[in-house]
């Protein structure tokens, strides 16, 4: 069944009551424009042209682009009221799955994502957008920095950061981010690379030497890391002069 104005208007007035009215009928005109566009032609034009009302095609690219280029409006603002209505309808087994990853937009614009899996999805209950560029003219700047501030929003976002697990992909297999990750007080699951050297209680080496089962468990329960043929939970302790040509972790 297609999505109908006023029922995703009435649902984009309970998820955010204190959004503008003028601002709530854009967003909706603007889902419904960007469901209707075909071939991924996600232009400001086709979503104008996509959406069905008697005004004409200018009138209804003016409005959405006036919508868009508004500084006073970000989608990044509906992240708060976001997450408690997706939490009220999550059901999840003892712990909250956040996924931390990063996308590239149109080749220009980095986005670091944290989402949440629902229903075969993964919904985003908080973004950041940055180009490298902006990095790059900052003397302060760097990517690390601004994935640290990251985490910190989000942990600071989640209602019960205790009962969360930050989920990373092998490109956040760092030292220093497994300190903040401890600072915070957080569990997480990380995938790093099979020759990461690790220490672990009487053992240094690379993690594929550690003997383990497909799917076993081993050491303890704030951090894992995970490999092409188990996940493995594990204390990792930071290596700060490995071996040449090793990773650390």
């Amino acid at each position: 069944m297609a999505l109908q104005y006023n029922s995703l208007l009435a649902f984009v007035q309970l998820l955010l009551p204190t959004l503008r009215a003028t601002r709530q009928r854009n967003l909706v005109w603007l889902v419904l424009g960007l469901l209707q566009v075909r071939d991924a032609h996600l232009t400001i034009s086709e979503v104008a042209r996509a959406i069905h009302t008697r005004s004409s095609h200018w009138h209804k690219f003016k409005r959405m682009y006036r919508f868009l280029s508004n500084l006073k409006w970000s989608p990044q603002d509906c992240c708060d009221e976001l997450l408690p209505f997706l939490l009220s309808r999550f059901r999840c087994n003892g712990y909250l799955p956040v996924i931390i990853d990063q996308s590239t937009l149109g080749g220009r614009w980095e986005v670091l994502w944290a989402s949440v899996p629902f229903r075969g999805r993964a919904l985003p209950i908080y973004f950041r957008l940055f180009t490298y560029a902006d990095i790059r003219s900052d003397p302060e700047g760097s990517q690390t920095k601004l994935e640290d501030e990251f985490i910190r929003a989000v942990v600071r976002r989640l209602p019960c950061p205790a009962d969360a697990v930050l989920l990373f992909d092998r490109g956040y297999a760092r030292v220093s981010l497994l300190r903040l990750l401890a600072a915070l007080h957080v569990k997480y699951v990380l995938r790093v690379r099979a020759d990461t050297w690790v220490c672990h209680r009487r053992y240094a080496g690379p993690l594929s030497d550690i003997p383990i089962r497909r799917g076993g468990l081993r050491g303890g329960p704030r951090s894992a890391t995970t490999s092409t043929s188990a996940i493995r939970p594990t204390w990792l302790s930071p290596a700060t002069r490995p071996p040449r040509n090793r990773g650390t972790c």
